[in-house]
């Protein structure tokens, strides 16, 4: 959600400060959302994304997902990501970020 309609550089600045402050989906989907939306200030969007962040995170924890994109908010990076990453598939076909399209092409030479 940081990356949605954003930069990296942005995302970079605030991402360390978010995660002191919320390190898990339990104490982000406790967070107060005016809190919340002042330290994601920087990436735009903020009251709308800390309200996602927030509803994303309940729902991780209470609703029965197998795919990240029946949670609120998360769309084909964050599959994309979740099916590299987590389930370690190297058969990923065009990747939404270009980044990943970079480590794919690396896994798929170094794995």
């Amino acid at each position: 959600m940081f990356l949605n309609q954003t930069t990296r550089l942005q995302v970079d600045r605030i991402r360390d400060e978010f995660f002191n402050r919320w390190p898990n989906a339990r104490a982000a989907s406790q967070a107060d959302p005016i809190e919340m939306s002042h330290v994601i200030k920087p990436l735009g969007l903020y009251n709308k994304r800390s309200r996602s962040i927030i509803r994303m995170s309940h729902e991780y924890l209470t609703v029965n997902w197998t795919e990240p994109t029946e949670l609120h908010g998360l769309g084909k990076y964050a599959q994309d990501s979740y099916d590299i990453f987590i389930r370690k598939r190297l058969d990923v076909q065009n990747p939404a970020d270009k980044f990943l399209s970079k480590y794919l092409a690396w896994a798929r030479v170094n794995f």
